[in-house]
C-alpha cells in the first residue's frame, strides 16, 4: 500500500467582507506559514518548515556563548514586541544595542535606547 502524503499547509490571511469589496485586515498583514511533511511521504524522511511573512520582523540574530555565571546571578525578561526592533538591550550582545539598528533618524529616535524590562529570572549554573 502506498503510503499517504503527510503534507499540511498553514496559510491564513483574514478578510473583511464589505458591502462593495473585500478588504485584507491590516492587523493580520504578518502571518506564517508551516510546512509539515510525515515519515513516509519526503524522499528523505519527515521535514518541518516555517516562514515568518511579515512586513516588520526583527529577523536579527546574535550567537550566545557558553557562560558561567555566579550565584545569584540574573537575566533581564523583556517585554515582548514582535516588530523591529523587537529588543533594544546592553546586556544582550551587540545584536541588541541601539546603534546595530537599521532606520530613519525620526524612527532610531522613536525606538528609544532600551526595551522595557518586565522581570528578571535567575541565571543557570
Amino acid at each position: 500500500m502506498r503510503a499517504l502524503l503527510s503534507l499540511l499547509v498553514l496559510f491564513v490571511v483574514p478578510i473583511i467582507a464589505t458591502n462593495d469589496s473585500v478588504i485584507i485586515d491590516p492587523a493580520h498583514l504578518d502571518e506564517c506559514t508551516a510546512i509539515i511533511v510525515g515519515r513516509k511521504a519526503g524522499k528523505h524522511g519527515p521535514m518541518t518548515t516555517h516562514t515568518a511573512d511579515c512586513l516588520d520582523c526583527d529577523f536579527r540574530v546574535n550567537k550566545v556563548p557558553a557562560m558561567d555565571h555566579a550565584p545569584g546571578s540574573v537575566r533581564n525578561v523583556y517585554l515582548f514586541k514582535g516588530d523591529y526592533p523587537q529588543t533594544l538591550a546592553s546586556d544582550r550582545g551587540a545584536t541588541w544595542l541601539p546603534n546595530n539598528l537599521e532606520g530613519t533618524p525620526e524612527q532610531l529616535v522613536a525606538w528609544g535606547t532600551q526595551s522595557e524590562i518586565v522581570m528578571s529570572i535567575p541565571e543557570v549554573s
